[in-house]
């Protein structure tokens, strides 16, 4: 019934019809348009499946009309060329691109798609072996076939990666809780191996290198800044050097006790004595102190280095320039006028097995392993009280003041003692250095000012004659690329602590993994709240000023 010179070229719409009377067509079907198309000279155009439809409705309208005999035109296909459709990701990192390729008409080209990309204001990252693989592809496509391809990639910053030193030797508190096993297969809680102690020439802290940012940009050229890197050069204490052929790595220089410092290390001459009683005496020493038994009540024990204890701490004083590591037990008590008989202060951590009625000032980590008890603290790190299992590490009474979280397994007793907990004063030292910051920020801001209003003041440049104030034209211009150098530094500094200071309260909490009892007064920054009744394993937070109460998950 359809034949290939019924076909009507349509070149102003770039189709192909036919011509068709409903009286003479009562039993076509779309198929019978795609057989004619696909056996003729237009099989490479593309089909118009709606066209059609709509012509074979109103053919058959046609057929129950006034006038049967009267021709139906109907567009069957069409002529399209090849084209370009471009997909930018929301975060404009990467771009996609869909080549269709054409029906009976011209390929897509390279000059098209540049045009499409100056649109979309395209101008970085460009993958051009994927643009010409894209286009291959098209060249040997099916007509109107889809070929995709991610044809620009942004590069995201590369956030430097800040030096850091890395200790190479353990530390005494490191030997605390941790009995040695004999040749029998039983533990001795009482040996916790030999003393740490170093020897001439031993490496003890190996420094990597910063590695230095990289900025990105988005496939539209947005840059995108990377954090810079911060550097960090080990500080040799006393009997360490660094290496004369690897100045990265610090070695000792003299046999003792190794001691870190904020950003290297020490070695210290150990004093090594067996108990402090009244025989003994009290003990001053410029070094780091070793006693293999108990310090006695009333004692007074002052190192500038770490001291160990391999016993009791009776109703003692240390006070120690590193750590102070006591491997059974602090025990203390009230006196009458409610001070404490017992007091341990020292600038790095405090280790112990259990502490009670003691006064403790740590510049840095607390850690006890089974209890806390009525003690009053002031820690300027993170306190825990546990075990390494999580099954034993009770906190109950006393006064405990904390800049960073609080762990502990149990806090509080079940028969309501009061225990009060303060915690986030290091929020006030981060406020302090963006204060300080931003003052420095504006010194330098008011400095640029200057500079550009002495460039201003300049008289113009003559356009033959030399310039009289060529010199200090370059003076002012490398002056205020010093100040803008400055301000970007510095303005990245406090950037990064308005965000820690932002997310500060995301760590300073309270965690308690098996029991919260109630009478627990706590303070976490401005959020203020106490305990009412005995729950489970809780987390207790400042969130966004609320102090909240949570179950642990």
């Amino acid at each position: 019934m359809l034949s290939n010179h019924m076909l009507i070229p349509d070149e102003q719409h770039d189709a192909v019809c036919l011509d068709l009377v409903p009286a003479e067509c009562q039993s076509l079907t779309l198929t019978d348009f795609q057989t004619l198309l696909s056996g003729s000279a237009f099989a490479n155009y593309a089909l118009l499946k709606s066209d059609i439809e709509q012509g074979l409705k109103d053919l058959s309208a046609r057929r129950q009309g006034d006038h049967p005999e009267t021709p139906v035109r109907i567009r069957i296909a069409e002529r399209r060329h090849g084209q370009w459709k471009l997909h930018l990701s929301a975060d404009q990192m990467s771009l996609r691109a869909e080549l269709i390729c054409p029906h009976g008409g011209q390929h897509a080209t390279f000059a098209q798609l540049l045009e499409a990309l100056q649109a979309l204001s395209i101008s970085q990252g460009l993958l051009r072996p994927a643009i010409d693989e894209l286009i291959a592809l098209g060249q040997r496509g099916a007509p109107g076939s889809v070929h995709q391809a991610e044809i620009a990639r942004g590069r995201p910053p590369r956030h430097g990666e800040s030096a850091r030193l890395e200790r190479l030797v353990p530390l005494a508190r490191e030997r605390l809780l941790k009995p040695q096993e004999q040749d029998t297969g039983k533990v001795d809680m009482r040996d916790l191996g030999s003393v740490i102690m170093v020897r001439n020439g031993d490496p003890l802290m190996q420094r990597h290198p910063a590695k230095p940012a990289q900025d990105g940009y988005t496939v539209t050229g947005k840059p995108l800044k990377a954090k810079a890197a911060k550097d960090l050069a080990i500080q040799p204490g006393k009997g360490t050097v660094l290496d004369p052929n690897n100045s990265d790595l610090l070695r000792a220089t003299m046999a003792g006790q190794p001691v870190e410092s904020r950003n290297g290390m020490a070695v210290d001459e150990v004093l090594t004595v067996k108990q402090v009683d009244a025989k003994h005496g009290h003990i001053d020493y410029e070094g780091s102190v070793i006693i293999h038994g108990e310090v006695s009540e009333g004692m007074r024990i002052r190192a500038t280095g770490d001291i160990t204890v391999g016993g009791f701490v009776d109703g003692a004083r240390l006070e120690a320039g590193g750590d102070i590591v006591v491997t059974q037990g602090v025990v203390g008590r009230l006196r009458d006028d409610g001070s404490l008989t017992c007091s341990l202060v020292a600038q790095g951590q405090i280790v112990a097995r259990f502490i009670q009625y003691s006064l403790l000032d740590s510049g840095s980590d607390i850690r006890v392993e089974r209890q806390l008890m009525h003690c009053q603290v002031h820690c300027r790190g993170s306190l825990v009280v546990g075990d390494e299992q999580g099954r034993k590490g009770d906190l109950v009474g006393g006064d405990i003041r904390c800049a960073g979280p609080v762990e502990a397994v149990t806090l509080g007793a079940r028969a309501g003692t009061q225990t009060h907990l303060r915690l986030g004063d290091g929020i006030h030292e981060l406020k302090t250095q963006q204060e300080k910051l931003t003052t420095k920020l504006k010194a330098l801001e008011d400095q640029a000012m200057k500079l550009r209003l002495a460039q201003r003041k300049l008289s113009p440049v003559p356009e033959s004659a030399p310039d009289p104030l060529q010199s200090l034209r370059q003076q002012l211009t490398l002056g205020r690329e010093r100040v803008d150098a400055q301000h970007a530094a510095l303005l990245a500094q406090r950037n990064e602590l308005d965000e820690q200071i932002e997310r500060f309260f995301e760590h300073v909490q309270v965690t308690v993994k098996s029991k919260l009892f109630p009478r627990v007064e706590c303070e976490i920054g401005p959020a203020h709240g106490h305990t009412q009744k005995e729950t489970g394993p809780s987390r207790l937070r400042n969130e966004q000023g609320k102090f909240t109460i949570t179950p642990l998950m």
